[in-house]
Parts: C-alpha cells; structure tokens; sequence
C-alpha cells in the first residue's frame, strides 16, 4: 500500500518513461532533426545514446522498488551523460524531470521544483510554446505549483495554457467554417457533386484524426479548471471559467447526444459558478448536466445524483427549496428501489436532505431524516461505529435547537 501511495503521489510519472524509451530506443536524433528543433549543439561532447537509456531505465526501475538512493544515482548519471549531447536537448529535459520526480516522491520540493522549471523551459525553446507536449509539462507544472500554494506562479502559468487552448479553438472554429462554406457552395453547383462527396470524405477523416488529440485536451482542461477552482483569488476563478469553457467548447463540437463527458463538463461549470454565488449561471449548467446524464445512465447512477445533489443545492441556495426537495425525494424513491432501503445510497440522500433543512432552520425535519439515516448506518456499520455516533450527536443537537427555538417563541408570546 506504502508503495502504491509513493508512485501515485507523482505528477510527473516515471513510469511512462520505459514506455517512453520503447519508441525512441533505436532513435538517433541526426543534425537534421537538431536543425528542426532550433538546437544549437557547438561543441559539444560525444553523448552516448545507448548509455543514457540504461541509466534511465536503470532509475525507472529501483525507482518503481521503492529504492530511491539508486534511483538518484541512475538518473543523475542520466543527465550528466544527457549534458554531453546538446544544451536544452530533450532527452536533458526528461532526465531533469525524473529527477525531479524523485526529489517531489522524497518530499524534497524545493529540489525538485527548479529541475521541473528547467525540463519545461528547454521543451518549450525545443518544440515551441503550442506544442501539445509543452503544454501538457506546463500543466503538470502548474498542478505542482498550486500543490505548493505558489498561486501567483500557477496563475502566469495558467495564462499559457490558456492561450494554446483559445489558440486550438479557433483553429477548430477555422476547420467547421470551411467545410461549411465549401459544402454549402457545392450544394449550389450540382455539377461538383462528385466533389461534394469528397468533402463530406474529407471532414470526416479530419474529425477522426483530430477527435482524440482535442477531447484529451479537453480532459487536461477540466483536470486544470478544478484545480484552479480551489484557489480564492479573482484571477484564479477566472482561468478556472477559461479552461472548462474550453473544456466544454471541444466536448460539444465532438461529441453528440446525451454523452457522460459532456455531462462531467458542464457538471464542472456549474459547481464553479455555485462556489461563487452565481446561483442562476449554475442551474443552467447544472440542470443540463442532470438532463444528460438522467437519459444517458438512469436515476438510481451514481453520476446522475452527483449532478442531481449540486443541482439541488443551488436551487436551495437560490430560494427554490420545493423544487430542491422534490429531486431529492426523487432520488430517494429511486435508490429505495434499485438498491434498497437500507443502502449507503439512500443514506447519502436522506443526509443530503437533512442538510438542506437545517441550512433554512427546519430542525425538526433535519433530525427527522437524520433518524432515518441513522437505522440505515446502524444497519451497516453496527451500533458502535463513527459515523453512527456523529449522527446520534448531529441529531440531538438539532433536537435541542428546536426546542430552543420553541421557547423563544413562548417567551414572546
């Protein structure tokens, strides 16, 4: 279990780096190719290929035995012989980051963050700031700031990311205008038919070929947004609304009907507008999340009530608490149905909606379905477990807030 926590911890897997090794292990880079990358490699030392992969391959796997002190001495024999090659190379880039890897795994952070800093900025002089590759080390690095509280670093960062995403967009928006324009000019010229057909051919090798690239970048959007949720600053918020619509934008152009992912989007959208007391703005994504997800998966899915639960709180949030309610006590009907009355999920519910009571001051009905809850956890868990107990407590509490509540009433009277 140790182990699996230590690798799990990482951003920067090592792991992928033998998968890594498999395409390029009989790859020479030539001048050619150094040309391409904008490399300049003026008197540099001969480097040995052959020798910097088994220095890797060696660190990946003490790495993965949890035998750290070998692991740094593969990996920084890696980049010692990496140095050999080509100032701002990248196979220094992927020695810096293992190494880096290794140091963030130890708890040194402060170690591993300019090694981090170092592989980002030689992949971008390499490849170029809208490379995919960049992008995706630029947002592992901006993870690994926020997982630091550097919040102004991650922000700058996020301006990057942010920019390769509009810039991908429009160059989603550039491919969909032409074949539209292209497609309605030959619907005018029934003489080009046969070209109209190879149109339709063309748009859809395109979107095949480019579906998986954009909606993985869609994925690394939402992974991005979330985390920039988290941070309580204006500018942080604002990115965080940036990536998803983002996110979204690419989820909607590829993939059609009541599909999870964009339920997941949306669901995303709506959970930060709702963290921001922009009740409205979050329904409205909330409540389609909920649609396509309640078609796509049913009522009694886990997936459906993790929108319907957010879609109700807003609604209680926003005064509409009836309507709160009745998707609650749908949910509860549904679950009691599917899962049973004594199930985690109807727990999850009738705790929900003890919440949501006590959030308005109805006491009486909060402890109501905190009982409820309670015969469930005892059924499941025992008398004796925690979770028993912290509902005993929550329950009497409330019990007494209401009776408070009563003689206050009778006083003034």
């Amino acid at each position: 279990m140790r182990r699996k926590l230590l690798i799990g911890y990482n951003f920067f897997y090592i792991g992928l780096v033998l998968g890594y090794l498999m395409k390029r292990i009989s790859i020479t880079l030539t001048s050619l190719s150094m040309a391409f990358f904008g490399l300049s490699c003026s008197g540099a030392l001969a480097f040995d290929e052959a020798k910097w992969q088994g220095h890797t391959q060696a660190g990946a796997a003490a790495f993965q035995d949890m035998r750290y002190g070998e692991a740094l001495k593969e990996f920084s024999s890696a980049l010692e012989e990496s140095k050999n090659k080509c100032n701002n190379d990248l196979f220094q880039a992927i020695s810096l980051t293992n190494l880096g890897t290794l140091h963030q795994t130890r708890g040194n952070l402060d170690k591993a963050q300019p090694l981090f800093e170092q592989a980002v900025r030689i992949r971008q002089k390499a490849l170029g700031p809208f490379n995919t590759e960049v992008v995706d080390s630029v947002a592992k690095l901006s993870h690994f700031y926020i997982a630091r509280k550097e919040f102004a670093k991650a922000e700058a960062v996020g301006e990057q990311i942010i920019g390769f995403g509009e810039a991908r967009n429009k160059e989603l928006d550039a491919m969909n205008s032409g074949f539209k324009n292209l497609s309605s000019f030959y619907a005018k010229h029934p003489n080009l038919k046969d070209a109209s057909t190879l149109l339709e051919k063309a748009k859809t090798i395109t979107e095949s070929k480019v579906k998986s690239e954009y909606l993985d970048l869609a994925v690394m959007f939402d992974s991005l947004g979330t985390a920039y949720r988290g941070i309580k600053d204006d500018k942080a918020q604002s990115e965080a609304e940036k990536l998803y619509k983002m996110a979204l934008n690419i989820r909607e152009r590829f993939l059609h009907g009541n599909h999870l992912g964009l339920s997941s989007s949306l669901e995303n959208l709506g959970k930060l507008y709702q963290g921001q007391g922009q009740h409205e703005k979050a329904i409205a994504c909330l409540q389609r999340a909920y649609d396509i997800s309640l078609k796509s998966v049913g009522m009694s899915h886990p997936q459906t009530y993790s929108k319907l639960d957010a879609l109700a709180i807003s609604l209680s949030n926003s005064g509409k608490t009836e309507a709160a309610e009745s998707l609650y006590k749908q949910a509860l009907a549904s679950f009691e149905k599917s899962h049973g009355q004594n199930s985690g999920y109807v727990a999850s519910v009738l705790e929900s909606l003890a919440n949501m009571k006590e959030s308005h001051g109805h006491h009486v009905e909060a402890a109501h379905y905190l009982s409820r809850e309670l015969k469930i956890k005892q059924h499941l868990n025992g008398p004796h477990h925690a979770s028993v107990s912290e509902i005993t407590e929550k329950r009497n509490y409330l019990l007494k807030q209401s009776q408070g509540a009563v003689k206050t009433k009778t006083k003034e009277i």
